[in-house]
């Protein structure tokens, strides 16, 4: 059990360090086209990342079953950075960072019918909580920041989408490949975000006024 806690430490960490550093990333880029290549650029460096430690297991070829779950998850990566990056564009760090957590709600609710897991009691006390506590960063946003406007929250909405669905994708693949190798999850997954994103900046024009629209 010492070890979960070791775990959270190290997330809630990267986390920190991970949602300053987009925030910075954010002010910097101009333009629909140059978000796709930063996300591309971003989860290569991933991908890369996990294919190092692929040298070091001893696993077979990927089945189809992660293939197809690589490819959910690889998707949903991409458009959490997107929505991240635009939501932090016209929203705060902690709006974003609680939002894109609350994605939990999805692989909470999917595990009743998915995987047989009822939603234990502090599991709905922690849905509340988020419905307040996004209610009154959205209040003090409103307040502090003239900015903030249906579109920031259609963002923030599917920062949130996209995140949980990630966190679903992961949850589907350890409970239906629970011998799989999450290296070669990982590194198909970041490696099918970075190719989407560099996908994506070749067709959309290099225009750096052109930004997002929803």
């Amino acid at each position: 059990m010492s070890m979960v806690y070791v775990y959270i430490a190290a997330i809630l960490f990267a986390r920190v360090i991970q949602a300053v550093f987009n925030k910075r990333s954010s002010n910097k880029i101009s333009g629909v086209c140059m978000s796709f290549r930063y996300i591309s650029y971003q989860y290569a460096i991933s991908a890369l990342l996990g294919l190092v430690l692929l040298f070091f297991e001893t696993g077979g070829k990927p089945d189809v079953l992660t293939l197809l779950i690589s490819a959910l998850s690889g998707i949903s990566l991409f458009f959490s950075s997107l929505f991240g990056i635009y939501g932090m564009k016209s929203g705060t760090v902690s709006l974003v960072s609680i939002f894109s957590t609350a994605g939990l709600i999805i692989p909470i609710a999917a595990g009743v019918f998915m995987f047989d897991r009822p939603i234990s009691l502090m599991q709905g006390v922690g849905v509340g909580i988020f419905f307040i506590s996004a209610w009154l960063l959205i209040k003090s946003s409103r307040s502090i920041y003239g900015n903030f406007s249906f579109k920031t929250l259609l963002l923030l909405l599917g920062a949130m989408a996209a995140n949980g669905i990630t966190m679903l994708a992961q949850q589907m693949y350890t409970y239906y490949a629970p011998n799989g190798s999450i290296s070669m999850f990982s590194f198909i997954s970041f490696g099918l975000a970075s190719v989407f994103g560099a996908g994506m900046s070749f067709i959309i024009p290099n225009n750096e006024k052109q930004e997002l629209k929803i």
